[in-house]
């Protein structure tokens, strides 16, 4: 069985290698805390925020990884392509192919990009969550004005 958990720590790279790292705690981000609701909606827009940004920085990074896999497909297609052509041997597509994918060059670029694309669908799936949470807040709060309205009513006769 897998367990996949949202990481506390989101390590991501930019176009010149630098990393940007978030340090988040989803578990307590995602919490609602019925005796200090005022509070939490104080806090959301901060947490909307960052899961925002890091949902969209790894999708980013993705997006850059794939590109970078299909440039390193390329380059060893032509490079293969040209070994063969000097070895006596027709370059056949099949051929091509299957030796790109076994290049260790290839290989590690498809492992960075499978990493980032499962770090993207799990900043995607915890910015829905903390979305449910602003859902969760607003019926709450909408529940705890309707029971003050009634409290106040009865009161009242």
């Amino acid at each position: 069985m897998i367990e996949l958990r949202i990481p506390d720590r989101w390590v991501i790279e930019d176009d010149e290698k630098n990393e940007t790292v978030f340090d988040t705690d989803f578990y307590t981000d995602v919490l609602v805390n019925q005796g200090a609701l005022n509070t939490d909606y104080e806090e959301h827009p901060q947490i909307l925020s960052r899961w925002g940004t890091l949902s969209e920085l790894c999708e980013d990074y993705a997006v850059r990884m794939k590109d970078e896999l299909k440039r390193v497909d390329s380059s060893l297609d032509i490079m293969i392509r040209e070994d063969l052509l000097q070895g006596g041997i027709k370059p056949t597509e099949k051929k091509v192919e299957k030796t790109v994918l076994m290049r260790p060059e290839y290989v590690q670029q498809q492992d960075k990009y499978n990493a980032a694309k499962l770090q993207s669908g799990l900043a995607k799936r915890a910015m829905e969550c903390i979305m449910s949470r602003k859902d969760m807040l607003i019926g709450l709060g909408a529940n705890y004005r309707a029971e003050g309205q009634s409290t106040f009513h009865l009161n009242k006769q």
